[in-house]
């Protein structure tokens, strides 16, 4: 029995075509898992970058569930690359 492979509509983006995708916009999608539920919210966001490295900021207010999310548990999907 063959198996046929089917080409992924998915595309991995290297770091800096993920910079340059963040780059375009200010207004995207924050995903993460709260409580073992999947929560997304809408936020405004910046990117900063420089020689050194980039940084994503966006404001939230303490104890919110984007404040308890654990750092590396969330992804941000950029308005201009939905």
């Amino acid at each position: 029995m063959a198996i046929n492979a089917v080409a992924s509509p998915l595309e991995e983006l290297s770091p800096e075509d993920c910079l340059m995708q963040l780059g375009l916009g200010t207004v995207g999608r924050l995903a993460m898992v709260i409580d073992d539920y999947p929560l997304v919210v809408p936020v405004n966001y910046r990117l900063l970058s420089d020689a050194e490295g980039a940084a994503i900021l966006f404001r939230t207010g303490l104890g919110s569930s984007v404040d308890r999310a654990p750092e590396p548990e969330w992804t941000l999907h950029p308005e201009a690359y939905l």
